[in-house]
């Protein structure tokens, strides 16, 4: 129950941090304001890097294999995808099976990619998101929002913990 708290504390301050939180301005001078130079980790902000691209790759592709082992997989991850909430790897899975076998192409681009240290072994990744879905037929576009939140296992690889993506509604 206390790893759930916590899983659920980092997809909060990732949502935060996601919305745009302002930093703290800091006395003149004080480096703590929101110009200062970020203090997460060159390996963090690598590891977050490659983790986000590896995620994009496997989308991709359309390799729910690929994507598998991005992702934590027990009871405590979840995705959001437009305001539903999949709790649990067996959702997830079953969301990504879904979501990908309805596709016979999948590009996403991402751009301000941005990885932040929360503590040590965690941190968020956030990105603008482009997205288009084609069943052969129809193609769908979605230009919005991706948060990771992600942490370190004992091995040194980065997993996915909560997944958040969405975009604006359109007129209609």
């Amino acid at each position: 129950m206390m790893r759930r708290a916590s899983i659920a504390a980092i997809a909060v301050l990732a949502a935060a941090l996601a919305a745009g939180c302002p930093g703290k301005a800091g006395p003149a001078g004080d480096d703590t304001g929101p110009a200062a130079a970020s203090r997460t980790p060159a390996e963090v902000v690598d590891a977050g890097q490659r983790l986000v691209e590896s995620w994009r790759q496997a989308w991709e592709v359309r390799a729910v294999d690929g994507l598998a082992p991005l992702y934590s997989q027990d009871l405590d991850v979840v995705v959001v995808a437009q305001g539903v909430a999949y709790l649990g790897w067996t959702a997830v899975e079953t969301y990504l099976s879904t979501t990908i076998g309805a596709a016979k192409e999948i590009h996403i681009q991402l751009a301000d990619v941005q990885v932040v240290a929360l503590d040590d072994g965690a941190a968020v990744v956030t990105a603008s998101i482009t997205r288009d879905a084609s069943d052969g037929v129809t193609t769908i576009s979605e230009r919005g929002a991706l948060t990771l939140a992600i942490r370190s296992r004992p091995d040194g690889t980065w997993v996915i913990v909560s997944e958040h993506y969405s975009y604006p509604r359109t007129a209609g």
